[in-house]
């Protein structure tokens, strides 16, 4: 497709192929568009060198240091306002940029700062309030004790000989009852009922022999045989009783469910299951089992039942 140039008449002849082929084209786009090349360089040229002008004047601006005009007081109207200061207070000021420096932290150690309200106190105010202190720690601890001997445990004192010389005449025990079974072996606190001797109505502290379904033989020497359920004996190892001839009855008894045979570890000086005074034990009235000696602290001691060994 060929194009014809309105102006073609109108422009003179070209003197090289590209003014040629320029001068067949001229007119067909915008005056501000329709440029010669000599004139398209010359303007690439001047857009270059503006361009390069801006660039130099931002980077002046920005190196300069910023300043901020004093702050002008103010001023009366009836006080004119002299030429010098006025001329003074239009003059820029550098900005002091110290003040937007973060300040430094306030270390504070608190506990070199003695307290006002301790300082201040009397020294009667003092010695009540570390008294109130002690009294409040007695108060806790007794509390804590208290809900252990109710619901866990209980302090017991040995009365009399009848458990030496493994029990001495007033010692305290620690007895507890949670969750427990009476055993063959175990010391154990029992609650008498029996009303014809006031004493026997006391807490007494024995060791149990046999349990229900076992049956008990006291030889004429003290030798203890416990047969069991299955008929099948067996004679007790007492290295924990206090070894004397035996001058009490021998016997024989047989032990119903329900019920326990206690005896001393004092054999000749024991009031218990051999006496028809006590005779065998309700398994209700035990109190609980001895699981520790408190008291004398020389002798704490753990109890250990020497048949489940």
């Amino acid at each position: 497709m060929e194009f014809e140039n309105p102006h073609k008449d109108n422009q003179p002849a070209a003197s090289s192929p590209d003014e040629n082929v320029y001068n067949e084209l001229k007119g067909y786009f915008p005056e501000q568009y329709d440029l010669t090349p000599q004139e398209l360089e010359e303007s690439i040229r001047q857009r270059r060198s503006d361009f390069k002008a801006k660039r130099t004047k931002k980077s002046v601006m920005r190196s300069q240091p910023v300043s901020v005009p004093k702050p002008v007081a103010p001023v009366s109207p009836a006080e004119p306002v002299k030429p010098a200061e006025s001329a003074k207070s239009a003059e820029p000021m550098e900005e002091d940029l110290t003040k937007y420096a973060p300040a430094e932290p306030d270390i504070t150690i608190w506990d070199d700062i003695p307290s006002n309200e301790e300082e201040h106190k009397s020294p009667l105010l003092r010695f009540f309030s570390d008294a109130f202190d002690i009294l409040e720690v007695f108060v806790l601890c007794t509390a804590c004790l208290l809900l252990v001997f109710v619901f866990f445990a209980r302090l017991t004192r040995v009365d009399g000989f009848s458990m030496n010389d493994t029990l001495q005449n007033g010692e305290f025990l620690i007895v507890s009852d949670l969750f427990y079974t009476p055993k063959q072996g175990d010391i154990v606190v029992v609650q008498n009922t029996s009303l014809e001797v006031e004493k026997l109505r006391e807490p007494l502290v024995k060791r149990i022999i046999a349990v229900g379904g076992q049956t008990v033989n006291v030889a004429p020497d003290g030798t203890v045989t416990v047969t069991n359920k299955d008929g099948t004996s067996e004679v007790l190892e007492e290295k924990y009783i206090k070894q004397e001839p035996y001058d009490k009855n021998a016997l024989e008894c047989y032990v119903p469910e329900g019920y326990v045979f206690i005896m001393g570890d004092n054999r000749n000086n024991s009031t218990d299951s051999r006496d028809m005074r006590v005779g065998l034990m309700d398994e209700r009235c035990i109190c609980g089992r001895a699981i520790l000696r408190v008291f004398p602290f020389t002798s704490l001691s753990v109890f250990k039942n020497p048949m489940a060994e």
